[in-house]
């Protein structure tokens, strides 16, 4: 359990509704019924763009329990990977109306590796402020691993083996969502270095916004100090009072497995050591991540 200084309540955030029955459907009813006043909503003033498996989730309902940061109809919304045909008023339909001294966002995760995301969110929100939480590479990547395997889109037991099989199944569907694709599932489900490769992805969403617009966090600045994580944002976004919630900051879709095996952590760390050490120098900070 992650604390901020408490009164000893604790903060239970809503769920996001993503799994609740009939959600969807009930989803769809509210935006229909919103679109007729998409004009007034708000475009979103941040967005959470990743990475899977990071902590986007604890991040966006620790922000989201502050009165002056609004929730839209759901966390993910994904329309600038998955619905992006659907144009803007639908995407507006996710969010409340504008209200002077509020800000809202989404957090979608999927957008940091996306090749095509940046230059959509630049055409869309060219002032948008965006924050990406970055985990240990290796850990991220067997979590994902295991979170496919829980899902059954993953039906490869071994670990090594879907690294070793992550090429074969992607590298196609990676060059089909480049040029234009609306949805590539074995990217999704099996891009367990790909997203790693944090240095790439970062300099991709750069050379749409300039660098003072994406803040980086890493999951170990969450873990460690959860509030100032939670300040740094709400600067980053414009928002200078501080958090109006107190009480306990509960960490969120946490999981344990069995550890991994040392063959691929070895796998892992010759394909991504490089990247890191890029990113180091890019971010001018030191990530403590030991490969």
């Amino acid at each position: 359990m992650l604390s901020l200084p408490s009164t000893g309540a604790t903060l239970r955030p809503r769920p996001t509704g993503r799994d609740r029955p009939g959600a969807p459907a009930a989803r769809s009813a509210v935006r229909a019924l919103r679109r007729s006043s998409s004009n007034r909503r708000a475009l979103p003033d941040f967005l959470i763009i990743g990475a899977m498996k990071s902590g986007t989730t604890s991040l966006h309902s620790w922000l989201t329990a502050s009165a002056d940061i609004r929730r839209g109809v759901e966390k993910e919304v994904h329309f600038f990977d998955h619905h992006h045909a659907r144009g803007e008023a639908w995407y507006r339909s996710s969010f409340p109306i504008a209200r002077p001294g509020s800000v809202c966002g989404e957090s979608s995760p999927y957008y940091l590796l996306h090749p095509r995301v940046p230059e959509r969110v630049a055409a869309t929100m060219p002032d948008v402020r965006l924050v990406a939480v970055l985990r240990h590479p290796i850990d991220r990547a067997y979590s994902h691993f295991q979170h496919s395997r829980s899902l059954g889109h993953e039906t490869e037991p071994d670990f090594v083996r879907a690294l070793e099989l992550e090429a074969w199944r992607t590298d196609a569907a990676w060059a089909r969502l480049e040029h234009g694709s609306v949805r590539e599932r074995e990217v999704e489900q099996f891009s367990y270095v790909r997203r790693g490769r944090y240095l790439e992805q970062v300099l991709r969403w750069e050379e749409h916004f300039p660098a003072e617009s994406l803040l980086v966090l890493t999951t170990d600045d969450l873990q460690r100090d959860p509030a100032a994580a939670v300040d740094a944002v709400r600067r980053h976004v414009g928002l200078t009072a501080p958090a109006s919630a107190t009480g306990r900051l509960e960490q969120l879709n946490s999981r344990t497995y069995d550890d991994m095996d040392p063959a691929a952590r070895a796998f892992l760390a010759e394909a991504l050591a490089e990247d890191v050490v890029g990113l180091e120098k890019h971010l001018g900070r030191r990530l403590g991540w030991r490969l």
